[in-house]
């Protein structure tokens, strides 16, 4: 079913929860961009809210402009069993969106999993075409144009600042005008310094959609204390375009914090490529938020393989709910080097000690089809893991296919390693994905296959879905 909600910008510019749009006096500027509709199209579970979060972001940044109607539809990819739709069917249903609710500009939030749905939609009369999305960000302007010869405008990395600067009539750098149509519709002027001093261009100070109401907090919220990673594995989407990473201004984590404390949030995602990463000081004081508010709910926090200091394991113990996820990937020497993420076996196995004697859950994640990998290698790493634990205790681990990612290093080497790709589906609830490696020159399809069922066999974690379903979360249990 498609969904879709219409929000209108702030007559006087703001975000909706008492912070302005504050332009410098004189400032010229016009909106070349009267109405907006951007387009998720994704595998929303029962939990999520339609709206993607990137998405909501985004209309948080630009329901400060003033005039701006920005709307948003979407359309989710599974049923309510978590099986695939057909083709068809999304595409029909994208095609009335856009006929139905026409705009000056309409936007696809494109992955490397939905690219088919957007395929031969046709745009009403007088619409440009908007892309973002991570499949945008990694890729050359040729190489998405030549995709999505329909291309009007493509929008690089975290949308919020470039389509702000769109919508208000200045270039951004990570904006680009790929048609004569856009260039002629859209006159972009350079933003004057005042004005970008005034407007405080910086990733760190984005609004909240929590806080702008286009999200409410629900039982299943997302947190984000930091944007990017430090790491450049070969493989992943930040070694594609997005480098280095951004810390959220802490006033706008806390807020996000106290919001989902006061809405009774009980399952929290924590968004941060690597948690422990992040600036000691910052993940210390996220901890302390809800230990000190005796949060009991469910938060998943994804961890890069390293010792956990003294401090954040007291933290961690009394959270009763927290599910760390670990990525390994491998432990094969040659396989690591290639896909630049070094591992340390003794410091995996610090950290595995550490974990089992504070009674911390977790697991670790491992991809099959990496250079050099072969069924021996992977179970040699699955072996040695396993190994790490002591008896009754044992290790929950899971194993995804490899996907290239358009604009990734590892994707540039595709002829390198002779990679073959084709439909994969990955667990029910994803879609099917098309560009998952099925065979190399590492591995035969057979072996390949052979990779996936070693994979099958592991112990899942039984923790995943695990959410304190009855009494309070947050604070201290009612009284009888």
């Amino acid at each position: 079913m498609t969904f879709l909600e219409t929000f209108l910008g702030s007559p006087s510019g703001g975000d909706g929860n008492g912070t302005a749009l504050q332009l410098p006096a004189g400032t010229d500027t016009h909106t070349p961009i009267q109405s907006i509709l951007l387009v998720c199209c994704d595998a929303i579970r029962a939990k999520d809210n339609p709206i993607t979060y990137g998405v909501a972001c985004i209309v948080a940044q630009l329901t400060m402009v003033p005039g701006l109607t920005v709307s948003v539809g979407s359309i989710n990819m599974t049923d309510a069993d978590g099986n695939n739709r057909d083709l068809e069917d999304m595409q029909a249903e994208m095609q009335q969106l856009v006929d139905t609710y026409p705009a000056s500009c309409i936007g696809f939030s494109v992955f490397a999993y939905n690219t088919r749905v957007y395929e031969g939609i046709s745009l009403p009369e007088g619409s440009l075409l908007l892309l973002g999305g991570p499949h945008i960000t990694y890729q050359t302007d040729e190489e998405v144009v030549s995709a999505f010869p329909r291309a009007d405008i493509l929008c690089r990395q975290f949308g919020e600042l470039p389509l702000l600067c769109l919508s208000l009539g200045y270039r951004h750098d990570k904006v680009a005008l790929v048609s004569e149509r856009a260039r002629s519709a859209l006159s972009l002027a350079d933003m004057p310094d005042s004005m970008m001093l005034s407007l405080s261009l910086d990733e760190s100070t984005v609004p909240s959609p929590y806080a702008c109401k286009i999200l409410p907090v629900s039982m299943y919220v997302r947190l984000e204390t930091e944007r990017g990673c430090h790491h450049q594995c070969s493989y992943c989407c930040h070694a594609g375009g997005i480098r280095g990473s951004v810390p959220l201004s802490w006033e706008r984590v806390h807020g996000d914090l106290t919001l989902f404390m006061e809405g009774g949030a009980r399952d929290i995602c924590v968004l941060d490529a690597a948690f422990n990463d992040s600036r000691i000081r910052r993940r210390v004081k996220v901890l302390q938020f809800l230990v000190d508010n005796r949060y009991k709910g469910r938060i998943s926090v994804q961890f890069f393989p390293r010792t956990i200091t003294k401090q954040e394991l007291v933290l961690y113990r009394q959270l009763p709910g927290l599910e760390l996820e670990i990525g390994v990937q491998s432990l094969h020497p040659e396989t690591y080097r290639a896909i630049k993420r070094p591992m340390c076996q003794e410091v995996l196995q610090r950290m595995v000690t550490q974990l089992e004697q504070n009674g911390i859950r977790h697991f670790m994640t491992f991809i099959i089809g990496l250079p050099f990998q072969t069924p021996a290698t992977l179970r040699h790493t699955l072996q040695t893991v396993r190994d790490m634990y002591t008896p009754p205790n044992v290790a929950s681990l899971i194993c995804y296919p490899l996907e290239l990612l358009p604009g990734t290093p590892l994707a540039a080497q595709r002829e390198e390693h002779q990679y073959r790709t084709g439909e994969f589906r990955l667990v029910s609830k994803y879609p099917v994905m098309s560009g998952h490696v099925t065979s190399s020159k590492y591995v035969t399809r057979k072996e390949f296959q052979e990779m996936y069922d070693i994979s099958q066999e592991l112990r899942e974690p039984e923790f995943v879905p695990y959410v304190a379903e009855e009494g309070p979360v947050w604070g201290e249990e009612d009284s009888v």
